[in-house]
């Protein structure tokens, strides 16, 4: 029998075993299926993880810290698992957490802040509280500088962003609590919605507070978790609206051009009906307004949960109480590269005033830009709306509204696509083979 601290050929990142995926590309059904078989056991799936960490985010850098307590923590559910005591579908799968979800064990939770290290909140996200109680095994903290569909648009990776507070977000640290919204990364469209299922079931059984806003959510979930099942994908009566405007105002490239015209006949053939002339409610006024309109309640809503959890702390070890002593801290500290890497983010949001004329005169907006996709698919009686990209404007529009956005693979830049590197992080948006 192989050892617990070994790698299984089942979850090397390039199997050889055609019966095997590898870990690059295995899905949660096919792991759950090894699981299940008896091929591995949890403790060597975040060991094959952790490995796989070890082996390649030295160059990506994206991965904070490890859990120290993970392989004790698998170990425990191999053995709930041998008492016959599985408790969920998530029940010993390794999970990364972004550096914002509060916790209370011996991992940090720093935003990505040096200032943090060593810091301690009063209390842990009701997200990590879910994600105990179903049983998943925290891999680890990393840190992705946009929120869910931007990086995983660029990443060829599956992005879900449910609707507000179908997860839980209590107790994470907010950039804004009017527009953040927690959800998953992953890797196919199935993975996002089991997970996200397990914790809504989580929550029917009281092991969380909240529930959905909106209570047509969870219709929603269960329509998608149906409409993905192999083999039962029936979309009939189901109608798609092509937002046009936006489509030709970006002007994406070919290659996703060619990927999405592909995508629309194989809907078609599901059963999926369309108006391909849907002009987005409030996207040109939204195009009106300033930068400092558009950006004014995330800046001050940033500023405004920045004190609240800095003030909150139970362990303060560098004394930030507020924003303020956060920009002097990140300005002095030069582990932190100041001034490579700047604070104008942050030192525009100290610059905000939460009783401000703006900051409400754009709050009050807001309530009209929050309504414009439910109303752009009333107008036109569309159940939901599909794009080749993801637009700011759209993407804005939903993060006011808690509207759920997914974002999927589509496209291949061909081989002689020049590189274009993004000047304000560095980061390559277009390069041959990328999606």
């Amino acid at each position: 029998m192989m050892k617990h601290s070994s790698v299984p050929s089942a979850m090397t990142s390039e199997s050889t075993n055609a019966s095997n995926p590898s870990l690059n590309d295995i899905s949660m059904p096919e792991l759950q299926h090894l699981l299940d078989s008896g091929a591995l056991t949890f403790s060597q799936v975040v060991c094959a993880y952790r490995a796989r960490i070890a082996e390649v985010d030295h160059e990506f850098q994206s991965v904070i810290e490890t859990n120290p307590d993970a392989c004790a923590d698998a170990q425990a559910r191999d053995t709930e698992r041998a008492a016959d005591q599985i408790c969920s579908s998530l029940h010993g799968l390794p999970i990364l957490l972004k550096d914002n979800v509060r916790t209370l064990d011996h991992r940090e939770t720093t935003c990505g802040s040096i200032a943090l290290v060593g810091a301690r909140p009063r209390h842990e996200a009701a997200l990590m509280t879910a994600l105990r109680d179903v049983g998943a095994v925290i891999l680890g903290k990393l840190e992705i500088c946009w929120s869910i569909t931007s990086p995983t648009e660029k990443s060829g990776v599956v992005g879900y962003k449910p609707a507000k507070d179908l997860i839980p977000s209590e107790s994470i640290i907010y950039a804004s609590k009017n527009l953040d919204t927690v959800g998953v990364l992953t890797r196919a469209v199935e993975d996002a919605v089991h997970v996200t299922q397990s914790l809504r079931e989580s929550m029917a059984d009281g092991a969380l507070r909240h529930s959905p806003k909106d209570s047509s959510s969870a219709a929603f979930m269960d329509g998608l978790l149906d409409a993905i099942r192999p083999k039962k994908l029936d979309l009939r009566g189901l109608c798609t609206g092509i937002p046009s405007d936006l489509v030709d105002l970006e002007s994406p490239p070919p290659c996703k051009l060619e990927a999405f015209g592909r995508a629309l006949f194989r809907l078609e053939i599901k059963g999926s009906r369309f108006v391909i002339k849907v002009y987005t409610e409030g996207w040109h006024e939204y195009g009106q307004l300033t930068q400092e309109q558009t950006q004014i309640v995330l800046h001050t809503d940033r500023k405004v949960t920045i004190d609240e959890y800095l003030s909150s702390l139970q362990t303060n070890p560098q004394n930030t109480n507020n924003l303020q002593d956060l920009v002097g801290f990140t300005k002095t500290c030069p582990e932190e590269e100041f001034p490579a890497r700047n604070v104008t983010g942050l030192e525009r949001a100290q610059a905000t005033d939460p009783y401000g004329k703006l900051y409400k005169t754009m709050l009050e907006k807001d309530m009209y830009f929050a309504g414009c996709i439910a109303d752009t698919l009333d107008r036109y009686n569309c159940d939901v709306l599909l794009i080749p990209f993801l637009p700011p404007v759209l993407q804005t529009f939903a993060a006011k509204a808690g509207s759920p956005v997914m974002s999927v693979p589509l496209g291949v830049y061909p081989d002689d696509t020049q590189i274009v590197i993004d000047p304000k992080n560095d980061l390559i948006t277009e390069a041959p083979g990328n999606l």
